[in-house]
């Protein structure tokens, strides 16, 4: 999903830039993206397998909703 104001393009570069910070530190326990969005970010975090547990936010409901009924299998266009 692309849309205004999306970090797709940049998500590998962000997250790279977020993994090497982590990397030099022993925290594993959990990612939290704040913007999720498209999860042009956090797609790249959880493919790195490094934390254990991962969570998504947003300040758009319907986004979150739509992310939430992909998870379920629940969703319709």
């Amino acid at each position: 999903m692309i849309y205004f104001g999306g970090k797709h393009r940049l998500g590998k570069h962000i997250a790279r830039f977020i993994l090497d910070i982590v990397n030099k530190t022993k925290y594993r326990k959990a990612y939290l993206e704040p913007f999720c969005g498209a999860l042009g970010v956090m797609h790249h975090i959880v493919t790195a397998e490094i934390f254990d547990k991962h969570y998504a936010y947003d300040i758009q409901p319907d986004l979150i909703l739509m992310w939430n009924g992909l998870k379920r299998g629940t969703f319709k266009p």
